[in-house]
């Protein structure tokens, strides 16, 4: 992941705050899956994106609404209620996935 890192263009601030996502338009192949209350941890949030750790295997170019699990302060103050944002990484772990996401309007 480090490669990611000095592709920022904004100052990041470490975090972990609980967040509840949804995939925007999902492909054909998820219409199986309820991708409308997925949950995921941010990482890192910023002023242009953030990063999030999910079990969800989301994809490069993939649109997804982001929203704070938990009405938490430091989270308003970057993103407002239901943000919109476009995958622009994704790389494995053992327990999941981490993404860079980058907020859209």
């Amino acid at each position: 992941l480090g490669e990611h890192a000095n592709k920022r263009k904004h100052p990041r601030h470490i975090c972990r705050i609980p967040l509840r996502i949804s995939i925007v338009e999902p492909a054909p192949e998820e219409a199986q899956y309820d991708l409308q209350n997925l949950s995921g941890m941010m990482a890192e949030i910023g002023s242009g994106g953030l990063k999030l750790r999910t079990e969800y295997p989301l994809r490069v170019g993939q649109h997804v609404r982001v929203r704070d699990g938990l009405e938490n302060e430091h989270f308003r103050r970057f993103v407002p209620p239901e943000s919109r944002a476009e995958v622009v990484w994704v790389a494995p772990t053992l327990d999941g996935f981490v993404a860079g996401l980058k907020f859209v309007i």
